[in-house]
């Protein structure tokens, strides 16, 4: 990853227009979103919601949870654990170090962990993201990459013009994290929020139907990703009326990966 640049600053155009993104996927994903967290209530052991057992009319029958779906979900995702794939070069012979480098990455970074829990969450919910980040080594203070499967199935605002079941063909793409106003204003200044919040909100905060339920005293913190006019992808991080982080990324494929289940 380029030397990150920290600088809160305000620019509500730039804000807005992240606002607009989510919102627009949003719009286009919200359903699906709810239908992934659905089956994740159901298949963690609420499966007969009382509004299921109305809607299905089983208000008069015994509902029986189904007990076995971790059997099933295990059954359909373990193979991966034993299969070979991993990321490879088309032509190997031509940048053996490259390729050495992206297994070296791989196994420090326990990708196919990563990959087996974001699939076995896929079986579950029909679909999952992997994002690509980095961290600092603890032994060397460099940045390392690193996947990480998402947890909460409403993180992430997908490009609704992708065509690829990946994403890999996204142009724009976004997290979604929750962050205390308290912390928020210890991090990024008090200017952060409105001098009148909460009673006068900050741009980032109405986002989306997929956001409807916010954690108490709350406000969005997000990743935004877009590629640049070189074809590079630039990270922003937003938090409230503020820009807090600008990063140039070394890649051309926007690092949130749809794994379909």
């Amino acid at each position: 990853m380029a030397n990150p640049t920290k600088f809160p600053q305000v620019d509500r155009e730039f804000t807005q227009k992240v606002v607009d993104f989510l919102k627009e996927s949003s719009e286009d994903y919200s359903s699906a979103v709810k239908d992934r967290i659905d089956a994740e209530r159901m298949y963690s052991g609420d499966f007969w919601t009382e509004d299921r057992v109305k809607e299905w009319k089983r208000d008069k029958r015994r509902c029986e949870h189904l007990s076995q779906w971790p059997v099933f979900e295990s059954a359909i995702a373990s193979p991966i654990s034993a299969s070979p794939w991993h990321a490879q070069l088309e032509e190997q012979a031509a940048a053996p170090q490259v390729q050495d480098g992206i297994d070296a990455i791989e196994a420090d970074s326990d990708a196919k962990a990563a990959f087996i829990d974001c699939f076995a969450k896929a079986v579950d919910i029909g679909a999952n993201f992997i994002i690509v980040t980095t961290q600092e080594d603890e032994f060397t203070g460099e940045a390392k990459i690193v996947p990480e499967c998402v947890q909460d199935p409403a993180a992430v605002a997908l490009d609704p013009t992708v065509v690829k079941p990946s994403g890999r063909d996204a142009e724009q793409g976004a997290v979604v994290n929750w962050i205390s106003v308290k912390k928020a204003k210890r991090l990024y200044g008090e200017d952060v929020v409105p001098l009148a919040y909460p009673d006068v909100k900050p741009i980032l905060f109405e986002i989306g139907d997929q956001w409807l339920t916010k954690p108490k005293n709350s406000i969005p913190i997000v990743s935004y990703y877009e590629k640049n006019a070189d074809g590079y992808v630039t990270m922003y991080k937003l938090c409230g009326d503020k820009v807090v982080q600008k990063v140039d990324l070394p890649t051309t494929v926007i690092p949130i990966v749809r794994f379909a289940g």
